[in-house]
C-alpha cells in the first residue's frame, strides 16, 4: 500500500494533457528588443532560467521543464517528444504568430482508483513549456 501511496510513476494511461498555445510579447530592456531571456546559474546543474512576456505577464520557467525552439528548426527532443507535440499545430501557430509563441502542457491525473489510493487524482503531474523563437537574436543571454 506504501508504495502504490507514495511511489508510483507517472503513467500516460493515468493522466489527462491539456495544452494552452499563446503568442509571445516581444521584450524589451531599453537596448535589446528579445522575446526569451536566458539567465544561466551558477550551480552545479547548469540549469537555466527562462523569461519572457506572455499577455503583459513575465514568467520564467526552468530548462528542466521547457525546450526553445529557433528558426525554422524542428528538432524534437526527448521531453518534447514525450509529450507528444502535433506538427501540424505547430506550423499553424508559426503561420499565425510569426513564430513567436509558448506552448504550456500540463499533465493531471486522471480521476481514478488507482490515482485516490496514492492522493494523486486531481493534482498536475508533470508540466512542460516549448518556447518558439523566429531567430537567435530575439534571444538575450543575461
Amino acid at each position: 500500500m506504501f508504495f502504490q501511496t507514495f511511489k508510483t510513476d507517472v503513467n500516460t494511461d493515468n493522466v489527462n494533457i491539456t495544452r494552452s498555445y499563446q503568442p509571445l510579447i516581444l521584450d524589451t530592456n531599453g537596448n535589446n528588443s528579445y522575446y526569451v531571456r536566458i539567465k544561466s546559474g551558477s550551480n552545479p546543474n547548469l540549469n537555466q532560467s527562462y523569461h519572457y512576456l506572455v499577455k503583459g505577464k513575465r514568467l520564467s520557467v526552468s530548462s528542466n521543464d521547457a525546450s526553445v525552439l529557433v528558426g525554422t528548426s524542428n528538432a524534437v527532443n526527448v521531453q518534447k517528444s514525450a509529450v507528444k507535440w502535433n506538427q501540424h499545430l505547430a506550423d499553424e501557430l508559426d503561420s499565425k504568430y510569426q513564430r513567436a509563441w509558448i506552448v504550456d502542457a500540463v499533465a493531471t491525473y486522471k480521476k481514478s482508483f488507482w490515482n485516490g489510493i496514492g492522493l494523486h487524482a486531481g493534482h498536475q503531474a508533470r508540466r512542460y513549456t516549448l518556447i518558439r523563437v523566429p531567430d537567435n537574436s530575439f534571444i538575450y543571454n543575461k
